[in-house]
């Protein structure tokens, strides 16, 4: 149960994070590059956040949100400008294109983006808390790892692929019923 609410908050972090770092058309953030291993930025996050909750969200948040981002960025360049020419021309100011034009364009791309990244962010969920948790799943495997239990192991490496099977099965659901027309259209 920890390890589901764990990936919900990062889930919710890393979407929004996405969308609005994905939204731009540039960003200055692809240039930044990555200084650090992730041994070091779990180190970081330890000590600025401490043990608790919050520096694994942020870990997983860290760990998935480039990817949702850079991908609702490609996203958003694959619009045609005539689109947005059009809603100018239409008097459309800054925030209605948005909200009217790109929002309910990049939205089920977006769900899209979270499915897929779902793979690295259970990846990042056990990495973080292998780090200092004391419950959930990844801290159980963590620590029957060193016993070679594969007897231990397996079942809650099962109960991982559930929970992300019915995540995946739900996030596809949710951008059928919200977005028929992009499933309509043979995209997902």
């Amino acid at each position: 149960m920890v390890t589901s609410l764990r990936c919900d908050h990062a889930v919710s972090v890393t979407r929004t994070a996405g969308a609005l770092i994905g939204r731009r058309r540039s960003s200055a953030f692809w240039g930044l590059g990555c200084p650090k291993t992730h041994h070091e930025i779990k180190d970081s996050l330890v000590i600025v956040f401490g043990l608790g909750e919050v520096s694994k969200v942020v870990l997983i948040a860290i760990g998935v949100t480039p990817f949702i981002a850079r991908d609702i960025q490609r996203r958003t360049q694959e619009i045609p400008v005539e689109q947005l020419v059009k809603a100018q021309s239409l008097g459309a100011n800054t925030t209605q294109i948005m909200i009217r034009v790109l929002l309910p364009q990049i939205m089920p791309k977006l769900l899209d983006a979270v499915r897929l990244s779902l793979g690295a962010g259970w990846l990042f969920l056990i990495a973080a808390e292998a780090v200092a948790a004391t419950d959930g799943l990844g801290y159980r495997i963590f620590l029957v790892r060193r016993y070679m239990a594969m007897d231990v192991i397996l079942p809650y490496v099962a109960w991982i692929t559930v929970l992300a099977f019915l995540i995946d099965v739900t996030l596809r659901k949710t951008s059928q019923k919200l977005f028929p027309w992009y499933i309509q259209g043979g995209k997902s």
